[in-house]
């Protein structure tokens, strides 16, 4: 008898130990910020607590009560979703961002031939892959990243991109050496450069357990909130994870904006924390491209109200399909044209906004939607 007890102590023991355990695992893996103005947080606090209480009703089922706390919580998380949404913050969501009217004449300087980017993205990537599949030697442990980050390189935009890990007994098998290479694209001449460094890089997105650059960062900086991490490169060479720094601007889970930003050496794993005004001059992508064209949609569709921009549509803006990046005195610019709600494929104008500071400029001037421009030049030419 004295022996059956023991064994039932021991079996709630290990239950109860099963709480944490479980906690701990989610976390690790999934990695929520610890703050209670992420979303993925109150989902992971939520789960946690209904395994509680499947747990403790192994001992009573008197605690089924207990469920009422993990739905107050989703009943609150939903209430405090809504709260935060368009529909009830119209005007502050418009005002995330500020475009500033400007003229083109006056802001683009004219560019010569030769300093015209004629590399995109996708052939970047090709020809990575090529200059990658000409190393012998790395080619079946390590693939090319698909970053292909665009910044400007000693004045020069260059797409950089680092190499990772092909699989994880690849991984196992070279992590001691680390990533000993990256790749620069020279957007204006096509010229690859796999470079060489120094000291390897010992932190990367396909590094495992705690040098994952974001299982990384997340350790050191439990409650801080960020989500896509880009590489770059500074003046002398030295790889960097970018990682901007999100807080909420509006209601309890709305308007996230970058606030500060954290850099981490790639090579050593050093992270420094700085505010947005702050941040190095090379740092050229500290904004999200699809986060700044949230924005713009919402800064011309919501400026007279969210109704107007659901049914009236009077003086509605929004941003063209697909952008793209320009280079204009060592900052990064996004490009997209703006065109008004419609099926007319004209555009009413264009927005550059810089990627460092998020300023805008708005160029107002009258001309084709781009992929209708691309398909009349295509059809221009068809017989070519």
């Amino acid at each position: 008898m004295e022996q059956k007890e023991k064994k039932v102590k021991f079996s709630r023991i290990v239950r109860v130990l099963l709480i944490p355990l479980l906690a701990f695992m989610l976390w690790y893996v999934f990695l929520p910020a610890i703050n209670l103005h992420s979303f993925e947080f109150w989902i992971y606090l939520i789960i946690n607590l209904l395994f509680a209480v499947v747990i403790l009703l192994t001992f009573d089922k008197k605690y089924y009560k207990l469920f009422v706390v993990p739905g107050i919580l989703f009943i609150l998380l939903i209430v405090l979703k809504l709260s935060s949404t368009v529909i009830f913050h119209s005007t502050r969501y418009a005002n995330l961002i500020n475009k500033e009217n400007s003229s083109f004449e006056e802001d683009i300087k004219e560019a010569s031939f030769e300093q015209v980017p004629t590399v995109d993205r996708d052939t970047a990537q090709r020809l990575g892959s090529r200059k990658m599949g000409e190393m012998l030697d790395l080619v079946s442990q390590y693939n090319v990243s698909d970053a292909y980050t665009q910044i400007n390189y000693k004045d020069k935009p260059v797409r950089v991109t680092p190499l990772e890990y092909y699989g994880f007994l690849k991984w196992v098998g070279n992590k001691n050496e680390g990533i000993p290479n990256y790749i620069i694209v020279d957007m204006i001449d096509g010229k690859v450069e796999l470079k060489k460094l120094k000291n390897n890089i010992k932190y990367s997105k396909s590094d495992k357990f705690s040098r994952n650059i974001y299982r990384h960062l997340r350790l050191k900086y439990p409650k801080d909130m960020f989500f896509e991490i880009n590489f770059e490169i500074d003046e002398e060479g030295v790889p960097y994870w970018v990682a901007p720094v999100y807080h909420n601007t509006i209601g309890w889970f709305g308007g996230f904006d970058v606030k500060e930003v954290i850099l981490t050496n790639a090579t050593n794993g050093e992270t420094k924390k700085y505010n947005i005004k702050d941040v190095p001059k090379w740092v050229d992508r500290i904004y999200d491209a699809n986060e700044i064209i949230r924005q713009l949609n919402w800064n011309g569709g919501l400026q007279s109200g969210f109704f107007n921009s659901i049914f009236a549509q009077k003086g509605v803006l929004q941003t063209t399909e697909g952008y793209n990046y320009l280079a204009i005195d060592d900052d990064v610019y996004l490009y997209t044209g703006m065109t008004s709600v419609g099926a007319d494929e004209s555009n009413v104008g264009c927005v550059l906004v810089n990627m460092r500071t998020k300023d805008a400029k708005f160029y107002k001037m009258s001309s084709a939607e781009e992929f209708s421009a691309m398909e009349s030049a295509e059809g221009a030419v068809q017989e070519k």
